[in-house]
């Protein structure tokens, strides 16, 4: 694979707006959770899983209760499965379509609720990068060929604006030490490039659709330049430019970190991410104002995956792997 760059304790944590955090513990995943622990990290145990993996992730499907997640990297070898975690019965499955895409890692996925169908773009296989769009309507996966499209790219992150009912790609890696400051629009029929005010090139960005305020969140990433990245907050309304904000207080450098709004906390948490070779395992909430650290004694052991909102539980969903440097992880957790 190219280029990897490398009892239960009550705490109570203040987000700006204080709000309870409780660190959480495992449960069993049957249908009935033995403990339902609130505002904190609790690990769910699946009777099958997928097997570890790296640079892959989740788009909730809220029409029928699920969350995908296809392929990523095992080792060097890419993967071309398709899992979804039902909600309900709190497990994994496997789908077995007739048509899937290719093998890949380090694509960008999103559930769009409109069409009824989780969108996939891009991602990297033997060192060569993808430029197809995907959808999986939970049947079968068909590869669309829409008139504009964003050229071949890896480690692009998308997002679904639910007020404008756009699928929103932004950024990635199009090539060696080439990155990309595009923002992409898909309506259904075409990929949208926008002419608008950005940040930097860069891939790896958090991304995350605030529901509640109506604008689009983006943090940090990486240039490539110096193996440092960013520790910048954006956000964007509606179709508008990318507005830079200024916080006091922020996460750290990073890229490849999670991020999903939650409108039961009223905020966009992030999780870990990618900063000199080491995976971090840090919780920060967002709340259009200020970033507030959350400090869980339980919590994920990886941060290398995707986090959704999950509505059936009313929490955000987290699924990390690793199969890389002596790592062997594929973890699901709960965020209340």
């Amino acid at each position: 694979m190219r280029k990897i760059l490398v009892p239960f304790v009550v705490l109570t944590l203040l987000f700006v707006l204080t709000i309870p955090v409780l660190a959480g513990g495992q449960i069993e995943a049957a249908g009935r959770p033995a403990v339902r622990l609130a505002h904190g990290w609790t690990q769910m145990l699946s009777p099958v899983s997928p097997s570890p993996r790296n640079d892959a992730t989740l788009a909730y499907d809220t029409a029928r209760g699920v969350a995908v997640l296809f392929g990523g990297g095992d080792n060097g070898i890419e993967l071309d499965d398709t899992w979804e975690w039902d909600s309900v019965s709190m497990s994994w499955v496997e789908r077995e379509p007739v048509h899937k895409p290719a093998p890949r890692y380090g694509y960008g996925m999103a559930y769009d609720e409109v069409r009824g169908v989780t969108v996939l773009f891009g991602g990297e296989a033997n060192a060569a990068e993808f430029g197809d769009t995907w959808l999986w309507d939970g049947e079968d996966w068909t590869e669309v060929w829409p008139a504009a499209s964003p050229s071949p790219r890896w480690l692009n992150t998308m997002v679904y604006d639910s007020a404008r009912q756009r699928v929103v790609l932004f950024g990635g890696e199009p090539s060696d030490y080439w990155y990309s400051d595009e923002t992409w629009e898909w309506d259904g029929v075409n990929w949208v490039l926008q002419d608008i005010a950005s940040p930097s090139p860069r891939f790896g960005v958090g991304l995350a659709y605030d529901s509640r305020r109506g604008v689009t969140v983006l943090f940090a990433g990486d240039d490539g330049v110096g193996w440092q990245s960013f520790n910048d907050t954006w956000e964007r309304a509606g179709s508008g430019d990318w507005v830079q904000l200024d916080p006091s207080r922020h996460p750290s450098r990073r890229s490849r970190m999670t991020m999903a709004y939650s409108p039961q906390l009223r905020r966009t948490l992030l999780f870990g991410g990618l900063e000199g070779g080491q995976w971090l395992t840090d919780t920060y909430a967002w709340n259009g104002v200020q970033w507030q650290q959350a400090n869980p004694v339980v919590h994920p052991s990886e941060s290398n995956g995707g986090m959704v909102y999950d509505p059936v539980n009313k929490a955000l969903l987290l699924y990390v792997g690793d199969s890389i440097f002596g790592q062997n992880t594929s973890e699901t957790w709960y965020f209340r």
